[in-house]
């Protein structure tokens, strides 16, 4: 009888507990089926922020190197005239004493006519070098039979130093000396005639270098001397006409660096 009812007692405690158990499952199965998944998107990350803008660099500025700046050597022509342009005179062109009288161009040449009773008149060329050839061609006439023309250089600014060549065509001798003062102080280093020499009212090419300490005198493309004589450096060069009342035409001047 006891078991009996101990059998009673435990379908009927579990009569109770199933649906108890039931109950539970299906409101934890309502529950899951009600809650709906979420569609919202995920928050973004924020987009970085733009580079700054490139910044490009300022192109170099191209910097001219300087010219360069040619320097004359041996051989280079310095100086110039050929007397055709009279509107560009590198001379006087009017008279410029009562005793001395250049005419200036006229006829393609230069002219200057000494009007001096003695003695030379001429015309200095700009610049002032050290080794350098002078050469011009030149007809003498009138005055005396000592006449002729001339050409120097290494000319003192104070015109009373140079050495100079000077020719006598009527005589066909030249002289090279180195012209100190004027006078008795003068010293000649040659004189001697050439038949190199072309007559008087002839045209003679007349050639004066100094290089160095050699002084060399050319007439008419032949080498007629050549001294040694280290007194003068450096100084001008000139050409003229010597002989009282005498007319020199020059024509074809060029100074030669040496």
């Amino acid at each position: 009888m006891w078991r009996l009812n101990l059998t009673l007692l435990i379908v009927l405690a579990f009569s109770l507990v199933v649906p108890v158990m039931a109950q539970d499952g299906e409101e934890d199965a309502g529950s899951a089926s009600t809650e709906e998944p979420s569609t919202q998107a995920p928050e973004e990350a924020p987009a970085p922020p733009p580079p700054p803008p490139a910044t490009e660099a300022p192109a170099p500025t191209a910097v001219s190197a300087p010219a360069a700046t040619a320097v004359p050597g041996p051989g280079s022509v310095v100086f110039s005239d050929n007397f055709d342009d009279p509107s560009k005179p590198n001379f006087p062109v009017t008279t410029r004493d009562a005793t001395e009288r250049s005419q200036g161009y006229i006829d393609g040449q230069y002219e200057i006519i000494n009007g001096t009773r003695s003695g030379g008149e001429g015309e200095g060329l700009p610049g002032t070098y050290s080794n350098s050839t002078i050469a011009i061609d030149a007809k003498v006439s009138g005055g005396p039979d000592t006449a002729g023309p001339y050409v120097s250089c290494r000319r003192a600014n104070n015109d009373n130093e140079d050495y100079q060549l000077s020719v006598e065509p009527a005589h066909q001798r030249f002289r090279l000396y180195r012209y100190q003062g004027g006078g008795s102080a003068n010293v000649t280093l040659v004189m001697q005639n050439s038949t190199a020499i072309r007559g008087k009212d002839e045209v003679n090419r007349l050639e004066l270098t100094c290089a160095a300490s050699t002084i060399t005198a050319a007439i008419n493309g032949t080498q007629v001397t050549s001294v040694q004589d280290a007194t003068y450096t450096t100084g001008r060069h000139r050409f003229g006409v010597n002989g009282g009342g005498a007319v020199g035409r020059f024509d074809n001047l060029v100074v030669t660096l040496r």
